[in-house]
């Protein structure tokens, strides 16, 4: 389904939704990236220091599994912008074409 003009006036859909997949599988190989890295173990330390430091690594490995998370959302939502934009391409063309 397009979301563009269907009256046949507006301008060719500017955009390249190649580009726009290319940058989606960038920002989930990102994700990928921020979750495969385990958080370091600390083995030999203790006392009150170590386990301050494995409080602040825990909570770091939470906020990076969250951020991959958006960053696998945003992906989503450029996947959708650059089919609806070859859609709208697509039927821009079909319009035009005699």
């Amino acid at each position: 389904m397009t979301t563009g003009d269907t009256t046949g006036t507006a301008p060719y859909p500017d955009g390249d939704p190649e580009a726009i997949r290319a940058l989606a599988a960038d920002l989930r190989r990102m994700a990928g990236r921020l979750t495969a890295v385990p958080a370091p173990a600390l083995a030999g330390w203790r006392g009150p220091a170590a386990t301050h430091v494995r409080s602040l690594l825990g909570a770091a490995v939470h906020d990076a599994g969250r951020t991959a998370g958006d960053l696998r959302a945003w992906a989503a939502s450029l996947d959708h912008a650059a089919h609806t934009l070859e859609a709208d391409q697509r039927a821009w063309v079909r319009r035009h074409t005699p």
